[in-house]
């Protein structure tokens, strides 16, 4: 009997604490998806337990899910690959990335392991093609072309990263009036602290495609990880493409 007086008596204070929700569906046209997530009663502008973002396609296919917690991310989070599988996965805690998360490419390859609370990249799988790549190297005024031990890497792997981008650009209008197609070619500097800066179009294409592409990769979120060479970071030059194709 004291067991179960025990037990009831622990259980009140999560009933009186326990919360209302209400579920709240938002659709958007571009790209066509939907978010289904939960808010309080009592202040419909915080978020409050489960969240799924699907692509609604078809197929439809999840991009994002996991848990808020009184209105922050919260617990568990996956975030999907446009094949609709696993992209990365690891713990949020008060709205930010914490302990280790696994980044892969095409839901089954793991492409990097980042360990977001100390800041330490625990795996990464580095493409043949870069490991043999010159990069060029900045130092003061000057600058070199070498081979990197491990070239600039955006947190969350290539596949993230062009992903991102993706979602970002928009087709301008005079480009698909012109049936304008191509790769437009950004190009600019991660420094030291992985800071990327100095965006510039090294190749283009025209008709708005240059200035799109521009604006998409700018918009990349500040994550990245220095070159490094001879087991110290160095401020190194990325390129990263953006295709434009008309189907």
């Amino acid at each position: 009997m004291r067991n179960t007086l025990l037990l009831a008596a622990a259980l009140l204070p999560l009933a009186a604490t326990a919360q209302k929700t209400t579920k709240v569906v938002v659709k958007q046209t571009n790209p066509w998806s939907h978010e289904t997530y939960y808010v309080l009663q009592e202040d419909n502008k915080v978020k409050h337990g489960p969240y799924l973002k699907e692509r609604t396609g078809p197929p439809t296919m999840p991009v994002l899910a996991g848990s808020y917690k009184q209105g922050q991310r919260d617990s568990t989070w996956v975030e999907y690959g446009w094949n609709g599988r696993p992209q990365g996965t690891g713990q949020y805690r008060n709205d930010q990335k914490t302990g280790v998360w696994s980044y892969y490419a095409f839901g089954d390859t793991l492409e990097q392991r980042y360990n977001h609370s100390t800041r330490i990249l625990e795996f990464a799988r580095i493409r043949p093609a870069d490991q043999r790549k010159q990069y060029t190297i900045v130092e003061g005024t000057n600058s070199r072309q070498v081979t990197l031990d491990r070239p600039p890497l955006y947190i969350g792997g290539q596949q993230a990263m062009n992903q991102a981008v993706a979602t970002s650009v928009q087709y301008p209008p005079q480009a698909l009036r012109n049936r304008t197609g191509g790769e437009v070619l950004i190009e600019f500097l991660v420094d030291e602290q992985g800071r990327a800066s100095g965006h510039r179009v090294k190749s283009g294409i025209g008709l708005g495609c240059d200035e799109e592409a521009l604006e998409a990769v700018q918009q990349l979120p500040a994550e990245w990880l220095p070159g490094m060479l001879a087991g110290q970071p160095v401020a190194a030059l990325m390129e990263v493409p953006v295709k434009f194709r008309i189907r």
